[in-house]
Order: structure tokens, then C-alpha cells, then sequence
């Protein structure tokens, strides 16, 4: 699987939607474990807990190239098109969701003075290591505690599959069929591309 990325070049074309703002919404477990508890904060949800986990995000911008370009993009790489004669799946994201995100953790009543010291304490460790500038925890008590992101960071994404296709005499790729991807298809792909140690970036 490659995914395409947009480079500083692409600016230009670019098209950016009208600011929006997105109001708190409270996450599952599974989803606070499976999602935001990735990376940086893998440790912070693994421990057992019932206190309550919930998102916004502000100054969010919605991101992306016509898809004419996209088109132009993926025919102009050699690596694609390689990929595509070895029939590797070929994900191209096409738009992206990018904003300002808030994480507040409330503590829930069965969560122990103790053991929320020492949550607020991991999380305090987190913000240090992810460096000034990046992330922050922006207020904090003994019921609840805001890590903040301080720079926009992408948090939702659409991809589609590109199909190159030769529609001509000759052997080189001159059309791409994007095609809609379910989730379930994009995740299949990414664990598999993970396994093989095949994800690369262009």
C-alpha cells in the first residue's frame, strides 16, 4: 500500500473548506483505547479505568487537491505505477480533516484519589516528552484534567483505491479510476502493508 501524500509543492492547488468548530463528544472505551490511546498514550489507556474520555477540536479546516490533480499525481509516480503492476493496492488520500484537538479526562467516582494522581502524573510525563510546543495540559483538578494539542494536527481522513489503467497502445498508465474504500477494507490493507513491512511514502 502507498499512500499519497501532498507536498509542499501541491499547496497551490490546494483547496480549503471554511473553519469549523466540532463540540465535545464522550468516546468508548474501545475507541479511547483503539484510537486516541495510540502512540503517546498507550500507556495512559491501558490502565483500568471508567473515567469518562472526550474530544473536540477547533479551528478545524477540511483539506484537498481536485481530483484531477490527485489523477495527475498518482500517473506521474514511478513508484505507483510499479505498485500497480505488481497489483499492490493503491490508496490515495484525497481529503483530510485537520484542526486544533482538546482530550479532556474526567475522573469517574470509582477512580481513587490515588490512582488519579498518578493518570494526571503519566500524563504531565507525556506532554514533557512530546516537547514544548506540542502538547500541553492546558487545566487541570482533582476531577478532571484538558491535554491540548497545541499545533492543527490531521484527526480524520477519506482515501479512495486508485486503479491505474492503459488506455491506449502502448504500455504505460494514461487514466486512474479512483474508487470509494470502505473502513474495513482500508484497515485490512494497512494491517497487511504493516505485517510486510511494505508502507512506504511518496
Amino acid at each position: 500500500m502507498i499512500p499519497i501524500m501532498f507536498p509542499p509543492e501541491d499547496t497551490g492547488d490546494m483547496e480549503t473548506g471554511e473553519g469549523f468548530d466540532l463540540e465535545w463528544g464522550t468516546l468508548t472505551k474501545s475507541d479511547a483505547s483503539g484510537g486516541v490511546g495510540a502512540g503517546l498514550f498507550d500507556t495512559l489507556f491501558k490502565q483500568e479505568s471508567f473515567d469518562k474520555i472526550s474530544l473536540r477540536a477547533t479551528e478545524c479546516r477540511i483539506l484537498e487537491l481536485p481530483l484531477q490533480k490527485v489523477r495527475e499525481r498518482l500517473l506521474e509516480s514511478d513508484e505507483v505505477v510499479k505498485a500497480a503492476d505488481a497489483k499492490t493496492p493503491v490508496f490515495v488520500i484525497i481529503r483530510s480533516y485537520m484542526g486544533k484537538i482538546e482530550m479532556k479526562i474526567t475522573k469517574d467516582s470509582k477512580t481513587s484519589g490515588e490512582a488519579w494522581t498518578e493518570k494526571v502524573e503519566e500524563a504531565e510525563g507525556i506532554a514533557e516528552r512530546a516537547g514544548k510546543g506540542n502538547l500541553g495540559i492546558t487545566s487541570k483538578s482533582d476531577r478532571d484534567m484538558v491535554i491540548t494539542w497545541q499545533t492543527p494536527t490531521v484527526f480524520a481522513y477519506e482515501a479512495m483505491e486508485a486503479n491505474l489503467l492503459t488506455t491506449h497502445l502502448g504500455t504505460d498508465p494514461n487514466e486512474v479510476e479512483l474508487k470509494k474504500v470502505t473502513e474495513e477494507q482500508l484497515t485490512a490493507a494497512m494491517k497487511a502493508a504493516s505485517t510486510e513491512g511494505s508502507v512506504k511514502k511518496n
